[in-house]
């Protein structure tokens, strides 16, 4: 919602360039009030959403609502080298094996979740109704909205588990120990990534269809 919809004038409210929340708060962090009644159902950065048995936890950043960790369906697995262009694969760094519940017990995927190639971000259900994986634009606006391209990868990333200062509460891990960077997929683009490396910044970068990469999952907006 933005101000001058939904029946709210013009002027009632000044939005800053934020949006109206669901209670019509400018700006405010309530996602969901289906029922009207003025009680909040919904508070990205304070609830949790569920799906496929995990319960993800949620952070708001500018206008956009994010899971605060990336994406950990897992129907299959399939070893690091058995990378395929059109098959929806996923995968789990350091496990080569086809044993789901062995790949979701290693340290890796506990931490840090699965990969995925880019047909199985387009096939599997990753996120829940209601959400999707960013498309390159709106990993963008979160950028723009974290301090610029050149300054977001150091406020998103972990300052745990990587050199960021996770200002935001993003908690962006490495790939791996070894990595100089990692990426995300997007939403949009045959194979478009959004890459992270050690250096402050971010930015999209294109990739094959076979390579992996993590994803991590937006709410829709009206």
């Amino acid at each position: 919602y933005t101000c001058g919809c939904n029946d709210i004038p013009e002027g009632d409210c000044d939005c800053d360039g934020n949006q109206l929340d669901a209670l019509y708060v400018c700006g405010g962090s309530c996602w969901e009030d289906p029922d009207f009644d003025g009680v909040c159902d919904f508070t990205c950065g304070e609830d949790s959403i569920p799906h496929q048995g995990h319960m993800y936890p949620t952070v708001a950043i500018g206008n956009q609502c994010w899971f605060a960790e990336s994406c950990r369906y897992l129907p299959e697995v399939r070893p690091m080298s058995a990378l395929n262009h059109w098959e929806a694969r996923g995968y789990v760094p350091g496990y080569d094996g086809e044993d789901v519940s062995e790949a979701m017990a290693t340290e890796y995927y506990v931490e840090r979740g699965a990969q995925y190639n880019k047909s199985a971000v387009e096939e599997w259900e990753l996120c829940p109704s209601g959400w999707h994986v960013g498309s390159s634009s709106e990993l963008i606006e979160l950028a723009n909205a974290t301090g610029g391209l050149a300054y977001a990868g150091g406020a998103l990333k972990d300052s745990v588990d990587w050199n960021g200062t996770d200002d935001f509460g993003f908690k962006m891990k490495r790939a791996t120990g070894s990595y100089g960077w990692v990426s995300l997929h997007t939403s949009n683009g045959s194979a478009t990534m959004f890459r992270f490396t050690n250096d402050t910044d971010v930015h999209t970068a294109g990739r094959y269809r076979q390579e992996i990469a993590g994803a991590r999952c937006l709410r829709d907006q009206d």
